[in-house]
């Protein structure tokens, strides 16, 4: 009867053993998925906030460009202005 418990109690402690190295394996690979996931979100935030400053860079030079756009618009139009009125003055020169 002794070696009957001596036996149970080895095997009570080899379930024992491979339960808690299972759990340990279980363990080991939740904290490494957890980690992958936080290392995604983390690319992801870096990736927003460059596009966000991307965009808002951009957004600037759009505006600039429109800017520069409507000064040079309007010395487009100041120059036809003029160069109407100094072809009408000549023509009126001519016609007199």
């Amino acid at each position: 009867m002794d070696m009957e418990i001596q036996t149970l109690v080895a095997g009570a402690g080899t379930i024992t053993m491979i339960g808690t190295a299972w759990l340990t394996v279980r363990k080991i690979a939740k904290d490494a998925a957890k980690t992958k996931k936080e290392q995604a979100a983390e690319i992801l935030h870096a990736a927003k906030e460059a596009d966000a400053l991307m965009k808002s860079d951009l957004d600037g030079k759009i505006e600039a460009l429109r800017v520069e756009l409507g000064t040079l618009e309007s010395n487009v139009n100041k120059d036809m202005d003029h160069l109407k009125q100094t072809y009408n003055g000549e023509i009126r020169n001519l016609g007199q």
